[in-house]
């Protein structure tokens, strides 16, 4: 099922765990698995020069997703909802505080003051609600990259959210485990393609999987792919 609620024509469908089924017909929360692909949504303006799109932003207000455009000299909004804040850039540079500069690549946590657009740039924004004084900025860039399993490697990112930034870069046909969430799991296809739950996503699609569910095994595509994965810690 997309995110819009319809279900692709041809595509094998997974049946969550039993127990994950019972919980979500009694509870009616939003279903264990959402598929958002890059051409789906809508783009609005937040900002002079500035479009957002939302990917997630969850009923008590703990947690907000969205892609992020900003034109050349533009200045970034702030983030929806009050918290930390955790920028992953996909396309561009942004220049903050105290000289600071973020390019491709770059996970940076604790986004604060103003930060400027230098060329056309695109970043995906992470948001998550938490009390106390505000986060030092600390920014993750560069290749230290550590094996995962055959053909899959990893990056962890600690940036200071509450909860976990990966990047994870997988071969051609390579397999990322099976796993359960204990959270909220998000992924961004940052190049290549996969398969996820018999969804074949491509660049720029996002997918969430709610506390509870399986990822049963994803394949990579012909090509590899490169995901951008956030795993949000719920209270």
């Amino acid at each position: 099922m997309n995110a819009l609620g319809d279900q692709d024509p041809g595509v094998p469908r997974l049946a969550p765990p039993s127990t994950l089924r019972a919980r979500v017909l009694a509870q009616g929360v939003p279903a264990p698995l959402v598929f958002l692909r890059a051409s789906q949504g809508f783009w609005l303006e937040v900002a002079p020069a500035v479009k957002a799109r939302a990917l997630f932003r969850d009923s008590r207000d703990r947690f907000a997703t969205r892609l992020l455009s900003a034109d050349p000299g533009a200045q970034l909004p702030g983030p929806e909802i009050p918290g930390h804040v955790t920028w992953h850039v996909i396309e561009g540079i942004v220049d903050g505080p105290a000289a600071r500069r973020l390019t491709v690549g770059d996970t940076a946590g604790g986004i604060t003051g103003a930060w400027i657009a230098r060329v056309p740039t695109r970043l995906i924004e992470y948001v998550t609600a938490v009390r106390g004084p505000a986060s030092t900025l600390s920014v993750v860039s560069g290749e230290q990259w550590v094996p995962l399993n055959e053909g899959v490697r990893v990056r962890v990112d600690p940036v200071g959210l509450p909860g976990q930034v990966l990047v994870i870069d997988a071969r051609p046909r390579a397999v990322l485990e099976e796993h359960v969430h204990e959270g909220i799991e998000e992924l961004m296809v940052l190049a290549g393609s996969c398969v996820v739950e018999g969804e074949a996503l491509t660049v720029g699609d996002y997918h969430r999987a709610a506390p509870d569910s399986t990822h049963h095994p994803t394949v990579a595509g012909d090509d590899g792919c490169r995901l951008l994965c956030v795993r949000r810690t719920v209270a």
